[in-house]
């Protein structure tokens, strides 16, 4: 069974992992300032949104949803903004949004996770990067080795041609 992983223990792994974030108080859960207030990291470009709104319950217990799975229909929030309107809980994190918050929010917050996942996206598309980036510059050098080869055999060749005309003339 190596190279294996069971399902079961990919299933015990999430389930620890679950129970670990319930178990852990508001101040102990991965949490991350958003960094800027105006923009809505919770809304994609096009407008969809995974977002509930919580009203007053409190910056403290606003902060404290992030990682839970009390979002819009269940889902684990991984954003939160506190403003003049409430709590608003968002299931997505999109970093590169340009939308903006229709309330004015004082404070607002990650779920680390989120940004984990999105460090490790980086990382696999920079790997990709590089990994295509060697590619090419391997079959740049194969292209120029394989026209020097045949600027040698043209060189060869006018050579031949060169002697079969000297022999040619020479009779």
């Amino acid at each position: 069974m190596t190279g294996r992983v069971r399902s079961s223990t990919i299933w015990e792994l999430y389930n620890t992992h679950t129970h670990t974030l319930k178990t852990l108080n508001a101040q102990q859960r991965p949490v991350e300032n958003a960094p800027n207030l105006f923009i809505n990291f919770g809304m994609f470009n096009n407008g969809h949104e995974r977002m509930r709104n919580l009203g007053h319950i409190g910056l403290l217990k606003c902060r404290g949803k992030l990682g839970t799975k009390e979002g819009k229909g269940g889902i684990v929030i991984y954003y939160v903004a506190y403003g003049d309107r409430g709590c608003w809980t968002y299931g997505d994190y999109i970093p590169d949004t340009k939308k903006r918050h229709g309330d004015s929010i004082l404070a607002a917050w990650i779920f680390a996770e989120a940004t984990d996942a999105r460090i490790e996206k980086r990382a696999a598309e920079l790997a990709r990067h590089v990994y295509d980036t060697e590619r090419k510059a391997a079959r740049e050098a194969e292209a120029k080795r394989i026209h020097a080869e045949i600027k040698q055999l043209n060189i060869t060749l006018n050579e031949i041609n060169n002697k079969i005309d000297e022999t040619v003339k020479s009779k």
